[in-house]
């Protein structure tokens, strides 16, 4: 057993992690800049029942593509608070623990709507 090799390859991991962090922000930043090209497009065109198909159904994957970048992010942010974790064998299963827990919390969420009533959303739909 090499033990340099092994540290070279969790280094090398960290590394690709960080690199992923920095990709990751930039993604976020560039869904967020076309969600908004839809809805100023939306706001301002007169839109036809094709076109508003189409452009809920970018919208859609838009929001699904930026949903799982921050959901990478909130595991990444969980790993920064607690990267001192890192330091002793007994803590680094402390640590994968609390992001499991985050991952779970991300799997489980559900949206709850705050901002329309029922009869607001049923109005909307129908």
């Amino acid at each position: 057993m090499d033990i340099f090799k092994q540290f070279e390859k969790a280094l090398a991991m960290l590394n690709t992690i960080e690199n992923n962090e920095k990709n990751l922000q930039e993604k976020q930043a560039e869904y967020d800049n076309k969600i908004q090209w839809v809805l100023h497009y939306i706001e301002n065109n007169s839109i036809n029942t094709k076109t508003s198909y189409r452009l809920m159904r970018e919208l859609k994957k838009l929001r699904k593509e930026r949903r799982e970048v921050k959901n990478n992010l909130d595991i990444l942010r969980s790993f920064h608070e607690s990267e001192d974790k890192l330091k002793g064998c007994d803590n680094r299963s402390m640590l994968l623990g609390q992001l499991r827990k985050v991952k779970n919390r991300q799997e489980q969420w559900v949206y709850t709507n705050d901002c329309y009533s029922n009869e607001e959303i049923e109005k909307i739909l129908n």
